[in-house]
């Protein structure tokens, strides 16, 4: 029979913590790019035998630990290298593109969709 703290833990599992996590995995992968995106899903896996031993109940696999610190390198040394050219870029005012989705207005085509690229001229300012 499940114990009250049990109940407790899991209700605040369910109403809290999962639809949370949930919105941050819808959100995330529209602000990053794809291969960003698999990276930090790789994340979940090497982090999970982690915690599991920082709780006690098992010990990971020597193999596992030399796995999650070469994902945990590439994806810190991948951000670093992002962040520094991004910051090279916004100091050097260079443009950026965005691509904008816009329905057409004309009357003879209401469903159809045109894309059109979006210049934007970067101040340096963030």
């Amino acid at each position: 029979m499940i114990t009250f703290p049990e109940l407790a833990l899991l209700m605040f599992n369910g109403m809290f913590i999962l639809p949370v996590s949930f919105a941050l995995l819808t959100i995330g992968p529209s602000l990053i790019s794809a291969p960003e995106v698999s990276l930090f899903s790789l994340i979940e896996t090497v982090l999970g035998p982690f915690l599991v031993w920082m709780g006690g109940f098992e010990a990971p696999p020597i193999s596992a630990i030399f796995g999650g610190v070469i994902l945990i390198s590439a994806l810190a040394v991948h951000s670093f290298i992002a962040l520094r050219e991004e910051q090279q870029k916004l100091s050097q005012g260079s443009v950026i593109v965005e691509d904008k989705l816009e329905l057409a207005d004309d009357d003879e085509s209401h469903n159809s969709i045109a894309c059109s690229p979006m210049w934007i001229q970067s101040e340096g300012v963030i």
